[in-house]
C-alpha cells in the first residue's frame, strides 16, 4: 500500500471513529452504516473540493507560464541553430584537415614531409579537446560540443530577452506537484 493511500485511510478510519465515540453509547448496524456512509460522504465531498481547487491553480499556473514558455520556445530554437553552426564549424574543420593532408600527401608533398605535419595537427587536436574537456566538464564529442554551445546561447538569451528562467521553473514545479496530487486523488 502507498502511504498517501495508508493516509487517507487513517483519516477516515480517525474521523469514523470519533464520530462513532462522540455521538451516543450504544449502536445498531444500520446507525453505524449510516454514520459510515456520511463519513464517506464528507471525505469525498472534501476531495472533490480540493480537485476543483486544484484544477484551477492547473489553470491559472498554465496561463501565468505560457507567454514565458513561448519565448523559451523561440529561444531553444535559436540556441540550437546557433549550436548547429558551431558543429557544422566543427566538422568543416576536421574535414578541412582530412582534405590537406591527403592533398599534402598525395598531390603536392609526400608522406616524409606530411607526417610531422599530421602529429602536429593530431596534438593539436588532442590538446583542444583535452581544454574542452576541463573547461566544460563535458566529453569532447558531437553531443559535448552541442549540449555545451547549446546551454551558453541559451543562457545569453535568456539573459538579452530577460525572462525570469527562476520563477518559470518554480512554476513548472508547482504544475508537477498539482498534477501528481489529482492522480492520487483520482
Amino acid at each position: 500500500m502507498r502511504d498517501q493511500k495508508a493516509v487517507e485511510i487513517s483519516r477516515f478510519v480517525s474521523q469514523f471513529e470519533h464520530e462513532l465515540l462522540s455521538e451516543k453509547d450504544a449502536w445498531t448496524q444500520n446507525e453505524i452504516l449510516i454514520l459510515l456512509r456520511e463519513v464517506l460522504a464528507e471525505k469525498a465531498q472534501g476531495v472533490k473540493e480540493e480537485k476543483e481547487i486544484l484544477e484551477q491553480q492547473l489553470y491559472l499556473l498554465k496561463r501565468q507560464r505560457e507567454p514565458v514558455l513561448n519565448k523559451l520556445t523561440e529561444i531553444d530554437r535559436s540556441a540550437d541553430r546557433s549550436a548547429r553552426r558551431v558543429l557544422w564549424g566543427f566538422a568543416s574543420i576536421f574535414v578541412s584537415q582530412f582534405a590537406m593532408i591527403q592533398y599534402g600527401t598525395y598531390l603536392a608533398f609526400s608522406w616524409d614531409i606530411m607526417e610531422p605535419i599530421t602529429c602536429g595537427m593530431t596534438l593539436g587536436d588532442v590538446v583542444c579537446g583535452y581544454l574542452f574537456w576541463v573547461w566544460t566538464k563535458r566529453p569532447y564529442s558531437l553531443e559535448g560540443l552541442k549540449e555545451h554551445f547549446f546551454e551558453r546561447k541559451k543562457g545569453k538569451l535568456i539573459k538579452k530577452n530577460q525572462v525570469d528562467y527562476d520563477n518559470y521553473e518554480k512554476t513548472e514545479e508547482a504544475i508537477r506537484i498539482i498534477r501528481n496530487r489529482l492522480r492520487e486523488l483520482e
